[in-house]
């Protein structure tokens, strides 16, 4: 039974009325297919009209309440009259009736009953608790609903034609507007999923807020604070029923911004630092371009020339590789950092046979390992960071040579078996143009450095420190 049949409201009369005397108004329905229609339009021409539409009065006129889809069927199957009823109704009483209704309707599209729900709250006076009440749904369910009438246009459009899910226009509710008219085309090219859609925003729209160098909870780069946006993940349970992975922005552009400014807020750090201390501060460059000339100090190095570092602070440097927030030092001084490279990497051939020799290289060998370990596991992580990346015309290039792991990981990439033309020549020709680009930008010698240089990703010393325990473990596992 509808609210309009179980109602508090007085009946007028009832009877029949020429179809021409009803006054259509507003209602929130704004679809009705055309085939249905056609269905009931031939049900009614048999039958008739079982179930009266419902009026009001105003004026001289009886104003439609409650059953447009019946009159229009009616219409169209050729009816003069049809059955009613005439309600003691005011406009905003008829306005509730009309939308519980037609939200009690099992063939409501989606945006229909989230403009009924709206309607009930801006204009009857209901509360969310109410409505979901009155429609035998949770709250959450009515929250989720009313998120619909924030799509943009097109996705509205897109739902409304049967082309996309709720479960899509959940997730495109989870990107920045201006993204989501690309994504639908992806949608229809790939005839996507809407957990397909889930991952696609994940690995090419998201971002990790657990690399993040800005504090979470303030604004930053002129951007509401992370914590408070609706693009971070942990704020966007309410649209869906299954729990979420908190702690990702599904914004990438506001992601980057924020990203830019730390970075160049990092290195204005560091200029002052290395003013405070006497030193030079060298511009932002590739890391590998600093090793031509100056001499790197690791930590360990750092901590042995103390001394001559606070005496003779001219003689070093500090920067930041373009692409990082990491601060290098550097010795500027020829003389000094010849030594300083010699005390690092000059051994004794003649004493090979030596225990203590043997130890060294064995450990400058442990070293190595580890250090190509945690390129593999940098390198792969990385590469998932490839996917959002387009090639331009300008940037193409051929040429290439790896190891065998960088081979195989490249090629994993490419969802080819390996890097044999044979092998690559299955891909469309817009994967392999960017195929062969990648090849040719990325060097066996700066393998990760590269794949971090294309994709802007910032290395942390957090994340430097978790790459090293995962090789040294892999190492430890392979070895057993």
């Amino acid at each position: 039974m509808t609210d309009t049949q179980n109602t508090k409201f007085i009946e007028l009369e009832r009877g029949e009325i020429n179809i021409d005397e009803v006054t259509v108004s507003e209602n929130f329905r704004k679809e009705f297919k055309e085939e249905q229609l056609k269905e009931l339009a031939a049900n009614i021409a048999k039958v008739g009209v079982l179930e009266p539409i419902i009026l009001r009065q105003n004026r001289n006129y009886k104003i439609l309440v409650a059953g447009e889809r019946r009159l229009r069927a009616a219409q169209m199957a050729g009816l003069q009259t049809i059955p009613y009823r005439l309600l003691d109704l005011t406009e905003e009483q008829a306005q509730e009736v009309t939308v519980l209704e037609n939200l009690h309707r099992a063939d409501l599209n989606p945006l229909e009953e989230a403009r009924g729900f709206k309607t009930l709250l801006e204009r009857g006076g209901y509360e969310v608790q109410d409505v979901a009440e009155r429609v035998d749904k949770s709250k959450a369910y009515v929250y989720r609903s009313l998120r619909l009438l924030d799509l943009p246009e097109e996705a509205q459009k897109a739902l409304l034609n049967g082309e996309i899910t709720t479960g899509h226009a959940r997730h495109l509710l989870c990107v920045p507007a201006d993204q989501v008219k690309d994504l639908l085309k992806e949608i229809k090219r790939r005839k996507m999923t809407a957990a397909s859609l889930k991952e696609q925003i994940k690995w090419s729209y998201g971002a990790d807020l657990e690399r993040a160098g800005w504090e979470l909870e303030k604004e930053y780069a002129g951007k509401t604070a992370c914590s408070k946006c609706p693009y971070n993940t942990a704020n966007q349970q309410s649209l869906f029923d299954e729990a979420v992975e908190a702690g990702r922005c599904t914004n990438r552009g506001c992601y980057e911004a924020k990203e830019s400014q730390y970075a160049d807020d990092f290195i204005e750090q560091v200029k002052a630092k290395a003013e405070k201390l006497g030193m030079e501060f060298l511009e932002p460059t590739q890391r590998r371009n600093y090793d031509d000339d100056f001499e790197e100090l690791d930590e360990e190095t750092q901590e042995k020339y103390a001394d001559e570092i606070k005496k003779h602070p001219a003689k070093f440097a500090l920067t930041v590789p373009v692409g990082t927030v990491e601060e290098l030092m550097f010795c500027t001084d020829k003389k000094l950092a010849k030594k300083i490279n010699e005390e690092k990497y000059n051994f004794d051939d003649d004493d090979d046979d030596n225990e203590e020799a043997s130890e060294e290289r064995a450990a400058r060998e442990l070293e190595q390992a580890i250090r190509q370990k945690e390129d593999e596991i940098l390198s792969e992580k990385l590469l998932d960071e490839l996917r959002d990346w387009e090639l331009t015309e300008e940037e193409f290039s051929q040429g290439f040579y790896f190891d065998d792991w960088q081979a195989k990981l490249l090629a994993k990439f490419f969802g080819v078996e390996n890097l044999t033309l044979a092998e690559l020549s299955k891909l469309t020709a817009k994967e392999l143009a960017r195929a062969l680009h990648l090849l040719g930008r990325i060097g066996k010698w700066n393998f990760s450095e590269d794949i971090a240089e294309i994709t802007g990703h910032t290395l942390t010393d957090e994340e430097v420190e978790q790459i090293h325990e995962q090789a040294v473990a892999a190492l430890n596992k392979e070895n057993k």
